[in-house]
């Protein structure tokens, strides 16, 4: 609701969408982490954030230009939507996932977010020749599917 479009056609943006997430991170408590959850999520249906256009494949995903609430909730989501998308039969065979976040702190933070906030944790390697890019094998991909199965 903090994110659909009102009656004078002002619609959110990617501003609205990293200013709300923002707010909602700083607070404590699950409630707001799941508040910033659904707002993440209702940005995902409304086109403002992760477009299916915006990748060559549905296993990588480009963080790189998001905040760092941005792209804490957006590990969350995509490692929610994977799972779901798995007990609905939509994913067949599972890959090594790539996560872009440019040769940055981001990169890190996205490590941290990865390793301390999902249960079961997901490690991911940083390929030599690709320092913006944290690749989750296969393996780890399944055990964390597996843990919500």
């Amino acid at each position: 609701e903090m994110l659909q479009p009102n009656k004078e056609k002002i619609a959110p943006d990617i501003v609205t969408l990293t200013e709300v997430i923002g707010t909602l991170d700083r607070a404590t408590g699950k409630i707001n982490r799941d508040r910033a959850d659904k707002v993440f999520s209702d940005a995902v249906k409304l086109g403002i954030i992760l477009r299916q256009d915006s990748l060559d494949s549905s296993w990588e995903v480009d963080l790189s230009g998001m905040s760092f609430p941005v792209a804490r909730a957006a590990c969350r989501f995509i490692f929610c939507r994977l799972v779901e998308e798995m007990k609905k039969d939509k994913v067949q065979t599972v890959r090594d996932f790539s996560l872009i976040t440019g040769a940055s702190r981001m990169r890190e933070y996205v490590r941290e977010v990865l390793r301390d906030e999902l249960n079961p944790a997901i490690y991911c390697v940083v390929p030599k020749s690709e320092q913006g890019t944290l690749v989750v094998k296969e393996k780890v991909v399944k055990n964390y599917i597996d843990g919500h199965l």
